[in-house]
């Protein structure tokens, strides 16, 4: 059987920088005008935007609440990779939206305190993946589905230990397995795909207990 977790979610900065190079066409003529940074302000003097290149090579956009707290942030990596970040209204970051260098997207949701509660990410060389996690950001379901188009669903105890995992083979076959807290098959359900049942129980060192038809 197959189980899928995600090692973690890239989690982006909103905004940093400096301005390096702005550059206005009058038609035949331009002018360069160059700053260290390059802020927008409301009436008040209050920061409400800012774009800037930093000293990392990351290209950043940065959009800010009436209260100067971050609300928005569009940066490019020097690598090239794009990422979209959101806040709320407390500016603790909730969401990231990343496309790796290779193509491959990530989405990233988090509670109001930091934790990471749903992830989703998908790999032209790999599964796409969706993941839950708890309250202390612990991943306790996946849901993924393999290059073959198999589906599979994870379920994980308070530790991401692999309790039950539930899947569907390109042949066709179902299974249900039931781990211990180590994370040994200790029950399975199999079930072919002209729809003949099997039923597995194993000791704690993988000898079998029972099966039914009989050894696989």
């Amino acid at each position: 059987m197959v189980w899928l977790l995600i090692a973690g979610c890239i989690v982006a900065g909103l905004v940093g920088g400096a301005l390096s190079r702005w550059v206005m066409g009058a038609g035949t003529a331009r002018q360069r005008v160059s700053a260290s940074q390059f802020w927008v302000v409301d009436d008040s003097g209050k920061p409400r935007g800012m774009l800037g290149v930093g000293a990392n090579g990351r290209v950043s956009l940065g959009l800010y609440g009436g209260h100067a707290e971050p609300c928005a942030g569009l940066s490019v990596d020097s690598d090239g990779a794009p990422i979209l970040t959101l806040a709320g209204n407390d500016g603790k970051l909730r969401a990231v939206l990343r496309v790796e260098v290779d193509g491959a997207p990530m989405l990233a949701f988090y509670d109001q305190n930091g934790e990471t509660r749903a992830a989703l990410c998908a790999a032209d060389d790999g599964p796409s993946v969706l993941a839950l996690h708890d309250q202390n950001g612990k991943q306790r379901a996946a849901l993924a589905a393999s290059l073959q188009g198999s589906p599979v669903l994870g379920l994980c105890d308070q530790n991401e230990q692999s309790r039950a995992v539930l899947s569907v083979l390109p042949d066709g076959k179902s299974e249900l397995g039931l781990q211990d807290g180590n994370g040994e098959i200790r029950a399975q359900f199999r079930l072919s795909a002209d729809g003949k049942p099997a039923l597995g129980l194993y000791g704690q060192n993988g000898e079998v207990v029972f099966e039914a038809p009989g050894p696989r």
